[in-house]
């Protein structure tokens, strides 16, 4: 079995994979003042709780976000497990050329998101959204009545030519870019090409922490919860912040995937993850999808880039190294 493990800023989580299978996901605060021990104990009880066997971890994989406790994660592995885990960083074979002006600086799990995502792409049998002739068919996790008209996801005139985009497999049909929604700490927008190169994007801040701010520095607002209000129009204090929360955010994320769909020239699906996503989601328009096991979906996929023979390994992957 494998274990991956995620750091964000705010929570750690521990994904238990059989194959392809996610058979276990389990969460805990980064709490950076822990040590490794701490931690070993902490994940082995949880696991215990589970009822995974220990004795069958055999594999780990490492993304963090979070310098102080990347070592102190492999650690609790080496600890815990006593196998030496894979850490995303400089030097792991991604399968995807990184275009931003410095590879270094990209977050390890933007990189992890933008895989797993452009897999996501390219395992889906329909093509991207038609450019006229009705209303797209809703995707699996969008209610009908919020899927946009095709005409106001892409103008036709901005569509580049066939020849600019990658052709499926299957069908022939134009492949799609993706554009990975991650609703963490800070929201973040990352692009891909139909090609599979990660090509950059946008960090905005977080749902939770611009709210925070608004609770803190208003002196007659108090805290609310985060859920979506009974209306846009509140008629109250708590509906109010609560609407301006929900919607303003999903009016921030079809400003910024129409703006990036405008800019990118191609048709791009859309895909969310992150804590918040299917509050969010449902309120947006460009949303297609959420997946809340999409970064340790992505951390499998680089595990077993990385531990394939090197002989078998494809050219994108040999010239896509984060270095």
């Amino acid at each position: 079995m494998l274990l991956a493990i995620d750091v964000g800023n705010t929570n750690i989580s521990f994904g238990v994979l059989e194959g392809e299978a996610l058979r276990h996901h389990l969460r805990c605060e980064s709490a950076r003042a822990r040590t490794a021990d701490e931690y070993a104990v902490l994940v082995r009880q949880m696991l215990d709780l589970r009822g995974v066997p220990l004795a069958r971890i055999d594999s780990a994989i490492i993304a963090s976000v979070v310098p102080p406790l990347t070592d102190t994660m492999v650690g609790l592995v080496e600890r815990a497990f006593g196998i030496e885990p894979l850490v995303v960083g400089p030097g792991i074979k991604t399968g995807m050329a990184i275009l931003y002006e410095n590879p270094r600086e990209v977050g390890a799990d933007r990189i992890v998101n933008a895989v797993a995502a452009h897999e996501w792409v390219k395992r889906k049998a329909e093509p991207a959204r038609p450019h006229g002739g009705g209303r797209a068919e809703a995707p699996r996790d969008v209610a009908p009545e919020r899927v946009v008209a095709p005409e106001r996801v892409v103008a036709p005139e901005r569509v580049v030519a066939p020849e600019r985009v990658v052709a499926l497999e299957s069908g022939g049909e134009p492949a799609p870019g993706v554009i990975v929604v991650d609703f963490g700490t800070a929201t973040t927008f990352d692009c891909v090409t139909p090609k599979g190169e990660y090509l950059g994007g946008v960090i905005a801040p977080g749902i939770q922490i611009s709210a925070e701010a608004l609770f803190s520095r208003a002196a007659r607002l108090s805290r609310v919860e985060i859920a979506l209000p009974p209306r846009v129009v509140g008629r109250n204090p708590v509906h109010s912040m609560q609407s301006g929360i929900v919607y303003g955010y999903a009016g921030l994320v079809d400003g910024l995937v129409g703006r990036l769909r405008r800019e990118l020239g191609y048709p791009c699906r859309v895909v969310a993850t992150g804590g918040l996503a299917r509050l969010i989601a449902p309120q947006t328009e460009t949303i297609e999808a959420v997946d809340d096991d999409l970064t340790l979906t992505g951390l499998r996929l680089l595990y077993e880039r990385n531990t394939a023979p090197a002989a078998s390994a494809p050219p994108a992957a040999r010239a896509g190294d984060l270095d």
